[in-house]
């Protein structure tokens, strides 16, 4: 007579080794992408909260309504978003100008765009983020963005 006990409990611990493994690498692959998607949240929350300061920023000059006086201050916000650099990027229109932020910190290369309207011109400027000057440019007659 054969004795076949030995040979189902190593197929026994094989098989549930095997299974541990595969739900192991499910929830692996499960988290990695729900941290992608954490991370993809706060970088777009992050470009958001950067544009609306910059607009703050640009409205706020632009309600000393100079006219022929120098005036700037300098606006500090986060260097980095999402553990990259941004840009902010302001493009006057006839009715209201845009501020763009855009950052690579993502897949899809994000672009926060924000409208607002201005008493007083508004020039096209391009600056990095982290510290940046708001300055009224008696020169050109507008308001501008300038590296700090």
């Amino acid at each position: 007579m054969i004795d076949d006990r030995a040979v189902s409990t190593a197929v026994s611990h094989a098989i549930t080794i095997g299974i541990t493994s595969i739900m192991l690498t499910g929830l692996m692959i499960g988290a990695s992408q729900m941290v992608d998607d954490q991370r993809q949240y706060v970088v777009e929350r992050g470009l958001e909260d950067v544009s609306s300061a910059v607009v703050s920023d640009l409205m706020r000059i632009d309600q000393f309504n100079t006219t022929n006086a120098p005036v700037s201050f300098t606006a500090e916000h986060p260097e980095r978003i999402g553990g990259s650099h941004y840009s902010i990027d302001v493009h006057p229109e006839p009715s209201e100008t845009i501020v763009f932020v855009n950052s690579s910190a993502s897949v899809r290369h994000d672009s926060v765009p924000v409208r607002f309207t201005a008493e007083s011109d508004v020039c096209e400027s391009t600056v990095d983020g982290g510290k940046v000057e708001v300055a009224y440019d008696t020169d050109r007659d507008c308001i501008v963005l300038r590296e700090n």
